[in-house]
């Protein structure tokens, strides 16, 4: 269970690929959203309504992904592929790398072999220079 919600906010906000400002508008400062995601505070019922109209999510599904979801392992290796364009070193490829072939020795899964080999060639073209 996790109380954490301006967290939870903020991951699905950023997720959404939303600044502060465009979740805001001219209804809600940056400052008091940046309390309630950062636990400073807590969201009147008004603003928090308002937040998830924001971000396209009703109440129900906000309490799903507070109280029950916890992303699968799979779901974290592709998402964390899908951010390849910013990740900015060695380190990084090696610790997805690493992630996939941990995945794939308990699951046959075509596109997270795909992704372990994409990491692999951009880690060794990386290295190379």
């Amino acid at each position: 269970m996790r109380y954490d919600f301006g967290n939870v906010y903020k991951e699905i906000r950023e997720s959404k690929e939303l600044t502060q400002e465009d979740v805001c508008g001219s209804v809600l400062s940056r400052t008091s959203l940046s309390k309630i995601e950062s636990g400073k505070t807590t969201s009147k019922y008004e603003n928090m309504e308002f937040l998830l109209r924001q971000i396209n999510m009703s109440f129900e599904e906000f309490e799903y992904i507070c109280y029950l979801y916890h992303p699968s392992e799979r779901s974290t290796i592709m998402q964390t592929f899908l951010k390849t364009a910013s990740i900015s070193g060695t380190s990084d490829l090696s610790k997805l790398l690493k992630k996939c072939q941990h995945y794939l020795k308990t699951h046959h899964d075509l596109p997270s072999s795909s992704y372990k080999t994409c990491s692999k060639s951009l880690s060794t073209s990386v290295k190379m220079g």
